[in-house]
């Protein structure tokens, strides 16, 4: 979106009349060239958890195969290390450890898979989501909102790892995720924004 302000900030660079004209007439351009994607979100697997991710690092990304997906998804969900736990004199009757699960089919030939996640946290209370994707001439643009717990909030000592997944019509256009940021204040059950957006491009 910021190549659309730089242009903005040109054009009231001309002669005053001209550029009024231009900032009357910009708007209903851009207004005629952008539409509200459809979306819906995705709960991926028997046993996801939107606040345990398994990243520990954030992440905003457009999967647009298989291939990609199932990267992901082993990322998300590592074989577990060493041998089983067993108990002495019991090695026979342990159950097995249990095989990761396989990787959840989707038909990338119409959809696109947008994830995003924002790391690890010591404590609960953390959330991301998405909130709009829009198509404009310069491509799709993904609106995120990640909150954060305020002081008044109660929140339980356990790391967490929050992530949501989105489903969008397939598209090789170019995505960039617009990603903002706020703080739940528990005592007046309010969200307040605490900074502006800032675009990341996803990792293709």
């Amino acid at each position: 979106m910021h190549h659309l302000t730089n242009k903005v900030v040109a054009v009231f660079r001309r002669p005053l009349a001209f550029s009024f004209c231009l900032a009357l007439y910009l708007p209903l351009i851009s207004l005629a060239q952008t539409e509200w994607v459809e979306f819906s979100t995705y709960y991926p697997g028997k046993h996801f958890s939107a606040v345990r991710s398994g990243l520990s690092n954030p992440a905003a990304v457009a999967i647009r195969s298989m291939n990609e997906w199932t990267e992901v998804w082993k990322e998300m969900n590592p074989p577990p290390l060493g041998p089983p736990l067993t108990m002495p004199g019991y090695e026979s009757t342990s159950p097995p450890r249990p095989e990761p699960e396989p990787t959840p089919v989707i038909d990338f030939n119409n959809f696109t898979l947008l994830m995003v996640a924002s790391g690890r946290y010591p404590s609960a209370g953390y959330s991301v989501s998405f909130t709009a994707i829009i198509w404009d001439r310069g491509g799709t643009i993904v609106k995120v909102l990640k909150t954060s717990p305020g002081k008044e909030c109660v929140i339980l000592d356990v790391p967490t790892s929050p992530i949501a997944f989105a489903l969008i019509p397939r598209t090789d256009r170019a995505i960039v995720f617009d990603i903002a940021e706020a703080k739940v204040d528990c005592a007046n059950h309010e969200i307040k924004r605490i900074d502006a957006p800032r675009a990341d491009s996803p990792h293709n």
